[in-house]
């Protein structure tokens, strides 16, 4: 890690609503990789219409989080440590506590 994170709850809501939209993003690459694989059948469209509601509920968290994060004062101060105890993934908690990778670093699958 080569960045001190922002304790801000701004900040952090902000890294959360941006997490949030890259995960949509990334089912929507899914659903429509799925999409492009599955013969069209009433099971395949059945699951690509809870793939693509996933993704959009995702999307939405992200739109809350921003706005939530606009209306949150800078410098109110957050336990980033706390927030991000209960995280599984280590890259996902780097993200969403501020903290950047370090350049010489390559993604790897990411376990603990």
């Amino acid at each position: 890690m080569t960045a001190t994170p922002d304790p801000c709850l701004n900040a952090a809501l902000h890294r959360a609503a941006a997490e949030a939209h890259r995960i949509a993003q990334g089912l929507g690459r899914i659903d429509a990789a799925l999409g492009a694989m599955l013969q069209v059948t009433d099971a395949a469209a059945q699951s690509l219409q809870a793939a693509d509601l996933l993704r959009q509920e995702v999307e939405g968290l992200s739109r809350f989080l921003s706005v939530l994060a606009q209306q949150t004062p800078p410098g109110q101060p957050c336990d980033l440590g706390q927030a991000a105890a209960g995280l599984e993934l280590r890259a996902q908690a780097s993200r969403l506590g501020g903290m950047a990778p370090a350049a010489d670093s390559t993604p790897t699958i990411d376990l603990w």
